[in-house]
């Protein structure tokens, strides 16, 4: 088992004992058996800050984010983590009621971005199409997709959290991945006659 203790180790071990950032941690395993993955992040003072919800990395259509607020006190923050040895551009694209802003994002060879909702919701600088988040706004939903379709296949970790630093509360948002990531067919043998049709 690996606890907060030990994770505090990991560093030094890397020769990164004075490092201040974010660090993924990537297990690899032969099966599932007897696996079971918590994770969350903490503070400098060992303060527990956000949940991490741990999902599995996989190229996809895009990922998304069904919500987003900065409404009384809150505040979304969302992480982003190229696992691969190759940049990639990818667009954050925010959407709320009656439009949507879009965000370059440059992702270099394993590299990790914050996204932080209040900054990007009251940046008033126009998107490369002349959006902005017009004032009031407060909630919505966002994605992530490639820079140059929303189609595009992108290999990228996403993972929010929602959290108001005045109440000291918190909660993770649920990712999910666009596009087709699984097929399967269960009949077997499978065999239709012409003109025919089959359930």
């Amino acid at each position: 088992m690996l606890n907060c203790a030990d994770a505090q180790y990991l560093p030094a071990a890397a020769r990164l004992k004075n490092f201040s950032g974010s660090v993924n941690l990537v297990l690899d395993t032969q099966g599932w058996s007897g696996l079971l993955i918590a994770a969350g992040s903490v503070d400098a003072t060992d303060n527990y800050v956000l949940p991490i919800r741990l999902q599995r990395i996989s190229p996809s259509g895009g990922k998304s984010l069904s919500y987003w607020t900065v409404a009384n006190g809150y505040d979304t923050m969302v992480f982003l983590w190229n696992p691969t040895d190759a940049a990639q551009d990818l667009i954050f694209k925010v959407m709320f009621a009656g439009g949507h802003y879009n965000l370059p994002v440059h992702l270099g060879p394993k590299a990790t971005q914050k996204v932080n909702l209040a900054q990007v919701v009251h940046s008033d600088v126009p998107d490369a199409e002349g959006h902005v988040i017009p004032a009031g706004v407060q909630a919505g939903s966002a994605k992530i997709v490639g820079s140059k379709a929303e189609d595009q296949s992108i290999e990228v970790a996403m993972t929010s959290g929602i959290f108001n630093a005045s109440t000291g509360t918190c909660y993770q948002q649920c990712i999910t991945c666009d596009g087709v990531t699984v097929y399967s067919v269960s009949a077997d043998p499978f065999g239709v006659a012409v003109n025919g049709q089959t359930h």
